[in-house]
């Protein structure tokens, strides 16, 4: 394993473009660790639903991949903005 000084910098580089990408998610650890369980199950629910309706099929693989990549991260952004309305109507 090579040495890598700045690392930590690095991490933390990622960690600062997921809060910016989805700031409702990152808050915290607990919720963190909530909202990596419902992308799992996003990124599940959109790959059973690509294989189904034949858009994962062996034709044109890259432009689905990337559209069900799209669709898992807007589903995954428009959770999360729907969650931060409801929760702002309660405070």
């Amino acid at each position: 394993m090579a040495f890598r000084p700045y690392r930590d910098q690095e991490i933390r580089g990622y960690s600062s473009l997921l809060r910016s990408f989805f700031p409702e998610q990152f808050k915290t650890v607990p919720r963190t660790i909530v909202w990596s369980i419902i992308f799992f199950l996003d990124l599940t629910v959109v790959v059973l639903a690509g294989y189904y309706w034949g858009l994962l099929s062996s034709e044109n693989t890259n432009l689905n991949l990337f559209l069900c990549l799209a669709a898992v991260f807007g589903l995954f952004w428009l959770q999360g903005f729907v969650w931060y309305k409801f929760v702002k109507l309660f405070r």
